[in-house]
């Protein structure tokens, strides 16, 4: 009887440990499955992007001003800034965060060669450490990020003069904070300007990852924004 019993369990053991170990296959085949599908999603999104940015691009050399051709290179830049996130996030493999650090350094490096034949003389210094932000944060981020030193290149300075813009990125326990200062001739007030659409934008994109802004107009201008780390 106790043989019995003992070669019973062994079977019972045996079958339940093929049961995990099918369970455990399953399991890995449709993560597998999933992320492979979620990283095409994120390659045809880049990819449909990139078409965005031609035919906005195409639009700009067929403009006759030079106000309406800054305004398609400005939606560029902002579909650049969305379609980077799926480029790193499609590289990475990792879809739930991206390096938030190399991120603002591809976009900074796009909006630099979108005013490179300006005439402007502005030394831009970056202070970043390592952070990493989920999607819908990123994103939000990016944009604001884009839209505050395209307003630096364009409105701090006058033409031919010599300017600098400071970008730091930095996060503590329960907080990433985000600035963006220039040295030029300042802005009105940053809060009660609601005729500005760049402020408008900026502002709208603060709130829907419920970011803080602050607003300096001491020797130039400089915005901040101080939001709670995607864990808390």
């Amino acid at each position: 009887q106790k043989f019995g019993l003992f070669v019973a369990q062994l079977i019972s053991l045996s079958i339940e440990t093929h049961n995990k170990q099918i369970a455990k296959q399953a399991l890995e085949d449709s993560l597998k499955e999933k992320e492979t599908l979620l990283s095409e999603i994120h390659h045809r999104v880049k990819n449909n992007l990139a078409i965005i940015s031609s035919l906005l691009n195409l639009q700009a050399t067929k403009t006759k001003d030079e106000f309406h051709s800054t305004l398609f290179n400005e939606s560029k830049n902002m579909v650049h800034s969305i379609a980077e996130i799926h480029h790193l996030l499609y590289e990475s493999k990792n879809f739930a965060h991206i390096n938030f650090k190399d991120y603002l350094n591809k976009i900074i490096a796009l909006i630099q060669q979108s005013v490179a034949n300006k005439g402007q003389n502005i030394q831009l210094t970056k202070e970043f450490q390592e952070v990493y932000l989920d999607m819908t944060t990123a994103i939000p981020c990016g944009l604001i990020v884009n839209e505050l030193i395209t307003n630096c290149y364009k409105h701090a300075f006058n033409a031919g003069e010599e300017g600098k813009v400071k970008v730091e990125l930095k996060q503590d326990k329960d907080y990433t904070y985000l600035l963006v200062a220039d040295n030029g001739r300042g802005m009105p007030a940053f809060v009660s300007n609601t005729t500005s659409l760049g402020i408008v934008l900026v502002q709208d994109l603060a709130k829907q990852i419920g970011a803080q802004l602050s607003f300096s107009n001491e020797l130039g201008s400089s915005i901040g924004l101080r939001f709670a780390n995607s864990s808390n």
